[in-house]
């Protein structure tokens, strides 16, 4: 699964890199954002992909900054960042149910520094 996702990610970055400022380009920008979605859904704890996602969104915006499926990749962005709050969130309650609320605390911490426009680093902050 992982080879088909490189491959995925390559051919757009290629259409990207071969057709600047066209439709194909602005398309490929869109299915990256989608494939860094999904496979930061599956690989949560692995922050490359919200590293990758968030340079595709910036460059996105660089070479067609009117272009209204911006937003869809913002959201992506944004569901990724959710995403990876959540994943910290439930360690640091893994560490609560041990009786270990100081590494919980890093935890939850750390979703708040992160990630303070999510709704969980709302809830880590509360725990904190």
């Amino acid at each position: 699964m992982l080879k088909e996702y490189d491959a995925a990610a390559a051919t757009y970055q290629d259409v990207v890199n071969r057709f600047p400022k066209t439709e194909y380009a602005a398309e490929a920008y869109l299915a990256l954002g989608e494939l860094y979605l999904g496979e930061g859904l599956k690989q949560q704890n692995n922050p490359d992909l919200l590293a990758l996602a968030r340079i595709n969104l910036k460059k996105f915006e660089q070479d067609f900054p009117n272009d209204y499926r911006i937003n869809s990749v913002k959201q992506y962005c944004f569901d990724m960042d959710e995403n990876y709050a959540k994943g910290l969130y439930k360690t640091g309650r893994f560490y609560e149910k041990l009786k270990k609320p100081w590494a919980a605390a890093i935890y939850y911490d750390r979703a708040v520094r992160e990630f303070p426009e999510t709704n969980v680093s709302h809830i880590c902050q509360d725990k904190l």
